[in-house]
């Protein structure tokens, strides 16, 4: 189990696996796919990441992660009470 996988909860991963047609095998490869993007090696930025993984995982998982991405910002923005910072 990578960190990324960590980090999901039980909804988001459920909605991913459905995006993917429950084929865990895809799961893992996309949440170790992911893992790498966050590294701090290899940080990649968030819209990148959704293009590919449009490309390689199809639109249903990139709108289902677009919307875990969405709901990270604002529970950080909510954390910091309201207040936006890019850092």
């Amino acid at each position: 189990m990578n960190n990324f996988s960590n980090y999901l909860n039980l909804k988001a991963k459920t909605e991913l696996l459905e995006s993917l047609g429950w084929d865990e095998v895809k799961l893992s490869q996309l949440e170790s796919y992911l893992s790498d993007c966050f590294s701090s090696v290899n940080f990649k930025h968030p819209i990148t990441i959704l293009k590919e993984v449009e490309d390689h995982f199809g639109e249903d998982t990139s709108e289902v992660l677009k919307n875990i991405f969405e709901n990270e910002l604002k529970n950080i923005i909510n954390y910091n009470g309201g207040i936006y910072d890019e850092h």
